[in-house]
């Protein structure tokens, strides 16, 4: 399946920080699912740099309470 290409980067970047999140669930980020976040952050033009940063900051921080970015997404109709 092709990556989802977002309206902006702030939103490509809130689901890029909430996928490594769940990605981390179970303590351990799997090749497979890097390799598709990072393909999600080329086709919406986020540099791998960022996704690394982000990456050590939730292995470095993660606990069970993680809030995920969609927790802060409005829906407007």
């Amino acid at each position: 399946a092709e990556p989802p290409v977002f309206e902006t980067p702030g939103l490509a970047e809130k689901f890029l920080k909430d996928g490594l999140t769940l990605a981390f669930a179970d303590r351990d980020i799997h090749p497979h699912e890097e390799r598709w976040l990072l393909s999600v952050a080329r086709s919406n033009s986020i540099d791998e740099r960022w996704i690394s940063e982000e990456k050590r900051k939730i292995l470095e921080n993660n606990t069970d309470t993680n809030r995920l970015e969609a927790d802060s997404l409005k829906v407007l109709y």
